[in-house]
């Protein structure tokens, strides 16, 4: 259920559209979506806010962070829209950890023609016109009851070439 917020009588902008495609990437890969992941893509959902917990594990969630804008050409803004990533499983085996974060990342660099193809027309439908995996991280936690997830966070940095006649 979405939290009772207004909603600006806006066009979509370049960062929405680019954002939202790395959200839907996400959940439409087959690998993910089949690891019944918990997802979180500040929707406006109340649990967008909520940290991972060992019962929402699997658990991914992309977060909008401030990224540099300039000139490209006289009618272009590149405009670098940089998305951290998180993901977390439970219990404490790296590998868990590590094939999750592959498997994220190979969603959004996929390494299969068919799925290359739906992932580029989707980022070139969103103006996206280059994606670099920036940062990977590695971590544990240990929540009052003993019990042990491991976190990854990490960013993705998408430029967007965005027409500014």
């Amino acid at each position: 259920m979405a939290l009772a917020s207004p909603k600006l009588a806006l066009p979509n902008a370049a960062e929405q559209l680019a954002f939202r495609c790395v959200d839907q990437i996400l959940r439409s890969d087959p690998v993910l979506s089949g690891l019944k992941v918990s997802f979180r893509s500040w929707t406006g959902a109340p649990e967008d806010i909520l940290d991972p917990t060992f019962a929402t594990c699997p658990y991914l969630r992309i977060s909008p962070k401030s990224g540099q804008s300039k000139w490209a050409t006289e009618q272009q803004h590149q405009v670098d829209l940089v998305i951290g990533i998180q993901v977390a499983v439970a219990g404490s085996d790296a590998d868990q950890l590590f094939n999750f974060w592959g498997a994220v990342r190979t969603a959004l660099f996929p390494r299969t023609a068919a799925r290359l193809v739906t992932v580029q027309g989707m980022a070139l439908t969103a103006q996206i016109s280059k994606s670099i995996m920036t940062a990977n991280g590695y971590g544990f936690s240990v929540t009052e009851q003993g019990l042990r997830m491991l976190i990854a966070a990490g960013t993705v940095q998408l430029v967007l070439l965005v027409q500014t006649p």
